[in-house]
């Protein structure tokens, strides 16, 4: 019930602060011609400790693009923070490149947890316990071992260029 509830809650999200992305439908592009860490969006909605939305879900186009995906905390000013390695300001986030599913929580490996291909489901959410999940198809990779601040919004930076993701 959860994974239908995060992906019925994820769809309704919009991504705004568009730095080097452009939304087309329901899929993120990275339009910036340069491979670096200078493109990023972050969505508005919140996630409280309370209620209401549990986490991000996306789905990669390729898995050969280097993309960090997942739930910031702080204010309006550090979520749209887009300098070089705009990455570490996402508190959990789920890392994709080259068919690997690694997790990075405050701009720190915590290591690389499987693979994942095009077209598979990703999410960083919240448990029933507070803990942040990452999960790829609905199996859980990692439970994270740092509490989340919240409230949480969800953010993604992309280094590659081309199509990202799909299915917010």
């Amino acid at each position: 019930a959860l994974n239908l509830l995060l992906v019925t809650l994820m769809a309704a999200m919009e991504f705004t602060n568009f730095h080097g992305l452009v939304r087309s439908k329901s899929q993120l592009d990275k339009i910036s011609g340069t491979s670096s860490w200078d493109s990023s969006a972050f969505c508005t909605h919140a996630i409280r400790s309370d209620g209401g939305p549990v986490g991000v879900a996306f789905t990669p186009l390729c898995a050969q693009q280097s993309v960090m995906c997942g739930l910031a905390s702080g204010t309006k000013e550090r979520l749209a923070e887009n300098a070089e390695n705009c990455w570490k300001s996402i508190d959990f986030a789920a890392h994709n490149y080259n068919g690997e599913f690694a997790v990075y929580e405050n701009g720190r490996s915590r290591g690389k947890f499987g693979t994942y291909t095009a077209g598979c489901r990703v999410e960083v959410r919240v448990n029933a316990q507070g803990g942040v999940e990452y999960c790829v198809d609905g199996q859980v990779r990692y439970t994270s071992k740092q509490t989340p601040e919240y409230p949480l919004h969800p953010k993604i930076c992309a280094y590659s260029t081309g199509p990202l993701a799909k299915d917010f």
